[in-house]
């Protein structure tokens, strides 16, 4: 670890980023997630269509802003980790033209079976302030002489 274990600041912000969701971010999320045009059922097709109010896919602004969120803290602060859980609760759909703030704060630190585990919470909100989305993650830490094979 890069800092001491009891030295890791609990409470503090791991990052922050304010965005526009545009048809190019959905278009590519959905090429890159392999998801058909139509990917929600129950939808009308000007929801789905380009342009603003185009509903985009549930995962796209954390997949698209965890790493700015969390990892570039979490690599620089305290070192390698590996994603051991994930939850997200959707509150509201996000939508082309949309701006998002979002914030990622480390929220608790545990060890488990002598094991060492930090837990990030993001929140997305619209420019209202309203939250779209609450996304958790636990990345247990890994030790300091760590090599993949």
């Amino acid at each position: 670890m890069k800092i001491a274990w009891e030295d890791i600041p609990v409470g503090t912000q791991s990052g922050a980023v304010k965005f526009i969701v545009t048809d190019e971010m959905v278009d590519q999320h959905l090429e890159a997630a392999e998801l058909d045009r139509d990917w929600l059922p129950g939808a009308s097709e000007d929801e789905m269509k380009p342009g603003a109010g185009r509903i985009a896919p549930i995962d796209l602004i954390s997949r698209l802003w965890g790493t700015e969120l969390i990892y570039k803290f979490h690599n620089a602060t305290i070192g390698q980790s590996v994603r051991a859980k994930h939850a997200s609760t959707f509150y509201k759909p996000v939508r082309v033209g949309m701006e998002v703030t979002a914030t990622g704060h480390l929220k608790t630190k545990y060890e488990k079976r002598d094991r060492k585990f930090i837990t990030y919470e993001l929140k997305f909100s619209d420019a209202d302030g309203t939250l779209l989305l609450l996304d958790e993650r636990v990345l247990m830490v890994l030790d300091e002489g760590f090599q993949a094979k």
